[in-house]
């Protein structure tokens, strides 16, 4: 079954909880973990890439956050 969470698909990539730095490739963005406890993620930062895997420009530095 998938995950039903960010926080859920970052810990199944890594294959343990995650800590604030980790960061897990997703298809064309990665997921950055911006805000962690010792038992709960608590804001990934959403970062998008062009298809050379490159940062893509944005008027808000091309990130997005969810709680």
């Amino acid at each position: 079954a998938g995950a039903e969470t960010v926080a859920g698909l970052v810990t199944r990539q890594l294959g343990r909880l995650p800590r604030e730095g980790d960061r897990v490739a997703v298809g064309a963005v990665t997921l950055a973990v911006t805000g962690a406890t010792a038992t709960r993620v608590t804001r990934v930062r959403v970062e998008h890439a062009d298809e050379n895997g490159f940062a893509l420009d944005a008027p808000d530095g091309g990130a997005a956050e969810t709680a």
